[in-house]
């Protein structure tokens, strides 16, 4: 009866162990899952911040595509990132992307006009399957234009998708139309001052150089009327007045076109600005720097 109670015992002690070290196995693996996502967050948050700092200072938009489709690609952990443009519902437009075939470009144009309408509400993230492979689209877009469509090619099944990279392209297809947005103002801001130097110099002229045109005008017609009763000298003075005044039509014209052009001014205001600049930066460390500008 010993024997019976101390094996029976021993059965017990031995599942008991085993649960324990199934139970350790377990929390070993859970840990290094939970290390793995650490270093993996990690790295995703250092990508986003030079994707963050390269997008914000990059000053061509066909770089920032390009730029955009690359930390795509890395911060998803993608083969295949690519990016769609000038599509609307009735309209392919271009498809571009590292390593994607001419067939591949055409069944991913034909679904994006197939789910145009689904595809283009702000924060929406589309899965489609292709053949054997599931690809992810997001809508770049602001309140007023749709600038393309951002994909990538999908690894894994639909609880990584909508856990993982769900969230991160679409963080990148806002970044994204964040600054395509920022390149459509500052073109407009270019195009305002543009139509506003236009509308100075045309103000300008109006208000000067247009009366005293007139103004001469005036003079020729009253000369051409009276030149008969002139004698040569008197004529020639008149002539030499008229001539006058054009001159200095001319040369106020002049200066109304270019009183802001670089070439006639703006040296001397960089001349300027760098004098004050030095001026300050002596007076503060208590140095005497100086340039010269030839």
């Amino acid at each position: 009866i010993a024997w019976i109670a101390a094996i029976d015992l021993l059965e017990r002690l031995i599942k008991k162990l085993e649960m324990e070290r199934k139970n350790l196995t377990e929390a070993n693996r859970l840990l290094r899952l939970a290390n793995t996502q650490i270093k993996e967050s990690m790295d995703h948050i250092v990508a986003l911040y030079e994707a963050i700092h390269f997008f914000t200072n990059q000053r061509n938009k066909d770089n920032l595509i390009k730029m955009l489709l690359d930390y795509t690609k890395k911060i998803t952990k993608t083969n295949l990132a690519f990016f769609a443009q000038d599509f609307d519902a009735s309209k392919k437009g271009t498809l571009e992307g590292e390593g994607i075939s001419e067939r591949l470009k055409r069944e991913l144009s034909d679904a994006i006009l197939k789910n145009w309408n689904v595809l283009i509400p702000m924060g929406n993230v589309l899965l489609i399957s292709l053949e054997d492979r599931k690809y992810m689209l997001a809508a770049m877009r602001s309140a007023e234009k749709i600038y393309g469509i951002l994909g990538i090619e999908s690894t894994g099944d639909e609880s990584v998708f909508y856990t993982g990279k769900k969230e991160q392209l679409q963080f990148l297809s806002e970044l994204g139309s964040t600054m395509l947005k920022r390149f459509d103002l500052e073109e407009m801001n270019e195009r305002l001052l543009i139509e506003q130097e236009r509308n100075r110099i045309a103000d300008e002229i109006h208000d000067s150089t247009l009366q005293k045109l007139f103004s001469v005008s005036c003079g020729i017609f009253a000369l051409a009327q009276n030149a008969k009763k002139m004698n040569r000298e008197q004529l020639g003075k008149e002539l030499n007045m008229i001539r006058n005044a054009l001159e200095n039509m001319m040369e106020e014209l002049r200066r109304t076109i270019y009183s802001k052009s670089w070439k006639n001014s703006g040296k001397e205001r960089l001349k300027d600005y760098v004098s004050q600049y030095l001026c300050a930066i002596n007076h503060l460390n208590h140095i005497n720097a100086s340039f010269c500008m030839t």
